[in-house]
């Protein structure tokens, strides 16, 4: 009688989905992702959001910015959440690198398919300043979005050069009528960027970023 040979049960192994960096156009964003040691859904799934506590904290400096729009707060609403981010993060002084959500484990490149914004993402684009002699790498974590009080709140994250928040929430001016309302709170480790250079470059980048949605809009 032969013995019977043991069941063993094959190991599998985990493969981690690494990301591709050859969908990334951007330098700047390639070499924030090596310097941070970025390579896979693990190592995305550890960064840490570093956002403004509303309410709580007083130390953060403020930038606010207001933009009207001729047309309903719905159809403005609908139009910041879905319209794709290589269209609102796009022009000479921003770029879209690529997404990922640390919830769905979703990436999103350059020219793939947009299903929304949606909490959890974190959103990597570059910013070009001076003519694009200089460039940052950004990192933006979703940190909420409320459909009833229409208010999208995005956060910077470790390893960057900033902490706090960046908080749009849309009013209603009239049945055809809406503003935005961008409001920033940050800080560094420097008070001569946050005090001089931030405001001015920052609201630079969030005119682009505006004025794409109302191009998006007006088509």
């Amino acid at each position: 009688m032969s013995a019977v040979a043991p069941i063993v049960s094959p190991i599998i192994k985990e493969k981690k989905l690494k990301i591709n960096l050859k969908r990334i156009k951007s330098a700047r964003t390639l070499e924030y992702l090596k310097k941070n040691a970025l390579a896979d859904i693990s190592d995305l799934d550890k960064i840490v959001p570093l956002c403004y506590l509303e309410g709580i904290e007083n130390d953060f400096l403020k930038h606010s910015k207001s933009y009207k729009l001729p047309y309903s707060v719905d159809d403005v609403w609908d139009a910041y959440i879905n319209i794709p981010p290589a269209e609102s993060w796009a022009g000479n002084r921003i770029g879209f690198s690529f997404s990922y959500n640390t919830d769905s484990k979703d990436f999103h490149y350059l020219h793939d398919q947009y299903h929304g914004l949606e909490v959890n993402q974190l959103i990597f684009i570059e910013i070009k300043l001076l003519f694009g002699l200089f460039k940052l790498a950004v990192t933006h974590h979703v940190n909420q979005i409320s459909p009833e009080e229409k208010k999208i709140k995005l956060c910077y994250v470790e390893g960057g050069k900033s902490s706090g928040s960046q908080i749009i929430t849309f009013k209603k001016i009239s049945e055809s009528e809406s503003i935005v309302v961008h409001d920033t709170f940050y800080k560094s480790d420097s008070k001569f960027r946050d005090e001089k250079l931030y405001p001015f470059l920052h609201e630079l980048i969030i005119n682009q970023f505006h004025k794409n949605v109302r191009k998006y809009m007006d088509r």
